[in-house]
């Protein structure tokens, strides 16, 4: 368990918006590769209509980080959110430690799985 406590409201949603960015980045590298790997193959029925949703997916990440970015450069610096609640549903603990500002005290290596 992540622990947790108050934190102002802006800090928070710039964190969020960090990782919706990260998360925008990573689905662009997904895009970009498996666009690589349609270049000269022949593509099977609804390939480009998935490649295409993968370009929605990561042009909806990009909004989202700019959006809850926005929010966070507006939000008033006085307000304390208990992150708790809003975490609860986070199951990569790395993320949830980084949305709070905490690290972890054990390291999972690449590709190890979290829910064992």
């Amino acid at each position: 368990m992540i622990a947790t406590g108050q934190l102002p409201l802006q800090q928070f949603l710039v964190r969020v918006a960090h990782a919706i960015g990260a998360a925008a980045a990573l689905s662009d590298d997904c895009q970009a590769h498996v666009g690589d790997l349609f270049d000269g193959a022949e593509a099977r029925d609804g390939d480009h209509h998935r490649l295409q949703r993968l370009d929605l997916l990561s042009q909806t990440l990009h909004g989202l980080a700019h959006a809850v970015g926005e929010a966070a450069a507006r939000a008033p610096a006085t307000i304390m959110v208990d992150p708790a609640p809003i975490l609860s549903g986070i199951n990569l603990k790395a993320l949830a430690a980084s949305l709070t500002g905490t690290t972890l005290a054990e390291d999972h290596p690449a590709g190890e799985c979290e829910m064992f």
